[in-house]
């Protein structure tokens, strides 16, 4: 959901910037029209019903079996109750994961390949890439509106490759989507900083919208949405929620000093301008990660694990 709202965020934003009378009052017009699906979320949230696993977890089983009565009717309801409750008993007598599982020998490759897709996703630099499209854009040649317009283009490219993601990686496979995502993402970064570099504005503009278009595609096709998908499948069950917590602060963390040095970056240099080194670095962990990792789509998880116990690649 995360790509719908900011292509709507670009939307809103080019709207207000299109119809907006007063230029100074723009940005306020930007920063407050969050306010009305936050206000919309707030009253829909007053109709959504307590989930019924929480409310059978804190002794509340009449009240369960309402919420359950209205969501698949009375004859289901106590047996879908019956169902959570036994998921609670199994899962009060299975012992909690602990941290130093994640570390188990058996698990380091798997780890491995976790940590690198997670770190790779972010220093790709997208965040920066979303946040200041109007930006650079604008440094590319192209005017106020016509900037805000282009964000549009970025913002749909992102939902219809995410889209187009998510239905061909059960067909193609994990490791070809991310093969072709890792060098689109490398080669369109490569062709927009060239973009900067060109004299002519408008041939500059449209090198710069090339490759940005194409490195939000190539990035919505594979790391985007592929990377939470391969987290969901190469971690054990009893410890997946751990591992991917764990990956998921170092993704986190990683996207913190990219924006953070992203800032210093600017705030030394006169012009915005993409990272030269950046597509170098995405290509050759592409490569990095391509030989590590395991398709999912071809081998179950225990197959794996057997693999590395035995030493197979």
């Amino acid at each position: 959901m995360e790509w719908l709202c900011a292509l709507a965020a670009f939307v809103s934003n080019y709207l207000v910037i299109r119809f907006g009378n007063a230029a100074s009052w723009n940005w306020r017009w930007m920063l407050g029209i969050g306010l009305l699906p936050a206000v919309a979320y707030f009253f829909a949230l007053l109709a959504v019903p307590e989930s019924p696993r929480w409310l059978a977890m804190h002794h509340q089983l009449p009240r369960a079996r309402r919420v359950l009565a209205r969501l698949t009717g009375m004859e289901r309801a106590h047996h879908e109750l019956e169902a959570v409750l036994e998921s609670l008993e199994h899962d009060a007598a299975r012992a909690k994961p602990a941290l130093s599982e994640i570390f188990n020998p058996a698990l380091r490759g798997v780890l491995i390949v976790g940590l690198l897709v997670g770190i790779l996703q972010q220093i790709t630099g997208i965040n920066s890439v979303l946040s200041y499209a109007v930006v650079i854009f604008e440094r590319a040649g192209a005017g106020a509106n016509a900037s805000f317009m282009q964000t549009v283009f970025v913002g749909l490219v992102n939902v219809v490759f995410t889209v187009l993601a998510l239905l061909l990686i059960d067909r193609v496979g994990r490791r070809p989507l991310f093969m072709f995502g890792c060098f689109g993402i490398g080669a369109f970064m490569l062709l927009a900083s060239y973009g900067f570099t060109v004299e002519d504005e408008a041939q500059s503009s449209l090198l710069v919208l090339i490759g940005m278009l194409g490195f939000v595609a190539s990035f919505a096709f594979s790391l985007g949405p592929g990377m939470w998908v391969l987290f969901s499948e190469i971690f054990p069950n009893q410890i997946r929620g751990l591992a991917i917590s764990c990956v998921g602060v170092v993704n986190s963390t990683v996207c913190v000093v990219v924006r953070s040095a992203e800032r210093v970056a600017r705030a030394r240099a006169r012009s915005l301008q993409p990272a030269q080194l950046e597509p170098v670095e995405v290509v050759r962990a592409h490569h990095h990660h391509v030989r590590l990792a395991p398709d999912p789509g071809k081998h179950t998880m225990s197959e794996h694990l057997d693999r590395d116990r035995a030493g197979q690649p």
